[in-house]
């Protein structure tokens, strides 16, 4: 079993080993950054299970009537700490007034970029801003699949083929589930991240401990990113800052994108 021959062909949302009844799917690092599944053939039980997920290889093709909106958050306060038009915060609040749970991307404590999940507003403050990261979803299907088998209400906020996968995955409809796809421009590589991050702590000579690549406390568009280390606060223009610089040329996006 072989789950794609050319690198576009995989974009690493990770359903593929989620789904696996025989543990033979392990997500690797290849050395641009990013992971990919490598298939253990002594395990493959050749179900076909991982194809079945795989939002590459399973193209929607209903039709069906589709209604466009934009939106955005009436209060300024809201807005302005989101990084595009404050909807999530929105959305993450109906679903903890039902007693649900929210899951988005956060940092962890060395800058990496993971899906997390949260119980309250106070936890939601990690998964806000947008990381110009591709996060690792490891253990996300399983637990949000657990969560609405509880009947308990569930808001994924992702890529567009980290949202398919994860519907995918389901394998079904649940009414307490919603799903926030973010209007994505290709993902950059985990990889070159850490090795930014480090470049960053060498230069400044301490720990990272947060980054903000839409930083809008100007209250404009977020042509600002700023960074936290030690204690001390850097800021720059997004179109000066040599990580965003290298992302927009196209030059870490993954193969798939």
């Amino acid at each position: 079993m072989e789950l794609y021959t050319n690198k576009e062909e995989c974009c690493g949302c990770g359903a593929c080993a989620a789904a696996c009844p025989a543990t033979a799917i392990h997500m690797v690092w290849d050395r641009e950054g990013f992971l990919y599944p490598r298939v253990d053939q002594e395990k493959c039980i050749d179900c076909k299970r991982c194809e079945k997920v795989c939002p590459l290889k399973k193209e929607d093709r209903t039709e069906r009537e589709r209604l466009y909106l934009g939106v955005q958050a009436r209060d300024d306060r809201i807005r302005h700490a989101s990084s595009s038009g404050g909807m999530f915060p929105l959305l993450a609040d109906y679903v903890f007034r039902r007693q649900g749970v929210v899951f988005g991307a956060a940092y962890t404590k060395d800058m990496r970029v993971l899906h997390r999940e949260a119980r309250n507003p106070a936890e939601l403050e990690r998964l806000k801003r947008t990381k110009y990261v591709q996060s690792n979803l490891r253990g996300v299907y399983r637990k949000i699949e657990a969560y609405l088998k509880k009947e308990r209400w569930v808001l994924f906020c992702g890529t567009p083929c980290q949202v398919q996968a994860l519907m995918l995955y389901l394998g079904q409809s649940y009414d307490k589930l919603l799903t926030a796809d973010l209007v994505c421009y290709g993902v950059p590589s985990p990889g070159v991240w850490r090795s930014y991050v480090r470049y960053l702590e060498r230069k400044k000579k301490g720990k990272m401990t947060d980054f903000s690549f839409r930083d809008k406390r100007n209250q404009d568009n977020g042509h600002v990113c700023s960074y936290v280390i030690d204690g001390t606060e850097y800021a720059e223009k997004l179109n000066s800052n040599l990580y965003c610089r290298m992302y927009f040329a196209d030059d870490t996006v993954r193969p798939s994108c």
